[in-house]
């Protein structure tokens, strides 16, 4: 992981460009993910693990934003929603309804 410039804390934030190897592990596409220095810092200093849920709010603000070029950030919001959301392991959902 390398930050980009402007990694102040409490500045705006900043982008980062994973290395091949981590974007390989996850499956993520090189683009440049915004991440907030306090969360790098901690992904630093902890286990290493990004935050990938910050990750993917950042970069739905981003996608979101007037100008946006939303269409090349889609691969990335993608694959980042797929990450946090947990895996579903039943072959079947039962539902059940109720009548009043």
């Amino acid at each position: 992981m390398t930050a980009g410039p402007g990694s102040e804390a409490g500045a705006a934030p900043i982008k980062i460009r994973l290395k091949p190897a981590m974007r390989a592990r996850w499956d993520l596409p090189d683009i440049g993910y915004p991440l907030t220095f306090e969360h790098f810092a901690a992904a630093l200093d902890g286990d290493g693990e990004l935050p990938f849920a910050v990750m993917l709010s950042l970069l739905q603000k981003r996608s979101a934003a007037a100008g946006s070029d939303w269409q090349t950030l889609e691969p990335a919001l993608k694959r980042l929603a797929e990450i946090v959301t947990p895996a579903e392991d039943r072959d079947v959902v039962s539902a059940l309804t109720i009548a009043a």
